[in-house]
């Protein structure tokens, strides 16, 4: 592997952004179209940040990977107390100048300038999938997290569907790649697309002997062009239409028969006070003690 794989990835992302928005014109546009409330794209991810309520109270969160600010200015909304981080400092500037969001740092997930401990909480949405090494990222993460690292992020369906499992255990790749074309998926901007299993993350903590793991899985409809614009009000076609998809994904899975496209993973590096367990608990979340290292 080439040995500045890493850094040719982050360049992509910079230059793909360069390229979106030349100016601090079009910065602030893009910023304020991010922030624009009752649309059927502040709905859907409003889904996605209300699975953090019930850890509002209970400790300060670090976002990574958080380009525009969103993240950190709707946890702030919610009552938490939230600083902004990413690794470009294109937008988060001009996003706390306008006032959205309070505080920010440029930090790499790699190499997080924090000392051990420092946060709380951090928080990871739908950036992880992006990192071109996102396992020392998330090392990196738990590093400086002093309760919990929490990813939300697209899920790996393969554990979860034995059909699937099956094929790729028997078929050859030529046959294979007919049934599970995004085996290997790519976005545009370079990056392979890394989704997240419940048994991955169990394992990663298991590994460095942590206390316990939650999950909770969520159905999405993926952001459309108009998405962004159109109001999230059942008048709405389009919002109709996503509302009813999303209810119609809920009843499989709670029906066992379709795993959700997406997770929230936390990783507790503490373990966690009993009130925090019964939120999550009660909020949908399965938690999971993860047993000691009987030779540690």
């Amino acid at each position: 592997m080439n040995k500045n794989f890493q850094n040719k990835s982050y360049d992509s992302h910079a230059e793909w952004y360069n390229k979106l928005y030349p100016n601090n014109e079009a910065k602030l546009a893009h910023i304020k179209k991010r922030f624009k409330s009752g649309t059927i794209d502040a709905w859907l991810h409003a889904r996605k940040y209300d699975l953090l309520l019930p850890f509002l109270g209970s400790g300060n969160f670090l976002t990574i990977g958080d380009g525009v600010g969103v993240d950190a200015g709707q946890l702030k909304n919610r009552g938490f107390e939230v600083e902004a981080s990413d690794i470009s400092s294109m937008f988060l500037p001009l996003t706390k100048e306008a006032g959205y969001i309070d505080k920010f740092s440029i930090q790499n997930a790699e190499h997080i300038n924090l000392p051990d401990n420092s946060v709380d909480y951090i928080l990871c949405k739908e950036a992880y999938h992006h990192f071109p090494r996102p396992a020392i990222a998330l090392y990196e993460m738990i590093r400086v997290a002093k309760k919990a690292v929490i990813l939300i992020e697209p899920a790996d369906p393969v554990l979860k569907m034995p059909l699937l499992m099956a094929m790729n255990n028997r078929l050859s790749p030529k046959k294979l790649k007919k049934i599970w074309n995004n085996k290997y998926s790519y976005e545009t901007v370079g990056n392979f697309v890394y989704k997240i299993s419940e048994r991955e993350i169990e394992k990663h903590a298991a590994g460095i002997s942590l206390p316990a793991v939650a999950f909770k899985g969520i159905h999405e409809d993926f952001f459309k062009p108009g998405y962004e614009l159109l109001k999230a009000n059942n008048s709405v076609p389009e919002f109709k239409a996503v509302n009813k998809k999303i209810k119609r994904l809920n009843f499989l899975s709670q029906l066992h028969l379709l795993p959700y496209g997406s997770m929230a993973a936390v990783i507790f590096k503490s373990p966690p006070e009993q009130q925090l367990i019964n939120q999550l608990c009660n909020a949908g979340y399965k938690y999971h003690n993860i047993p000691k290292n009987p030779y540690i």
